[in-house]
């Protein structure tokens, strides 16, 4: 298991991991919805799709959680 795996394993009961690529019919219109500047490029959104917090290039499973938890506090 690595630390992403790590990551998405200890995250999972909290959100809901979508992977999409901007290059597809499906995938360009919901990049350029949330404004996606880079790659990768993260989105964490309620459950009606408002943004909480988004980022762009790679920032490993510290940050990665550190961002999570912060967006969480500010939309509670």
């Amino acid at each position: 298991m690595n630390r992403n795996d790590a990551l998405r394993d200890a995250l999972q009961h909290k959100v809901a991991f979508v992977k999409v690529n901007a290059n597809t019919r499906d995938g360009g219109p919901l990049a350029m919805k949330y404004g996606a500047s880079g790659v990768p490029f993260f989105v964490l959104a309620d459950a009606t799709g408002t943004p909480l917090a988004s980022w762009s290039g790679y920032i490993g499973p510290k940050r990665f959680t550190e961002q999570f938890e912060k967006a969480l506090a500010r939309a509670r």
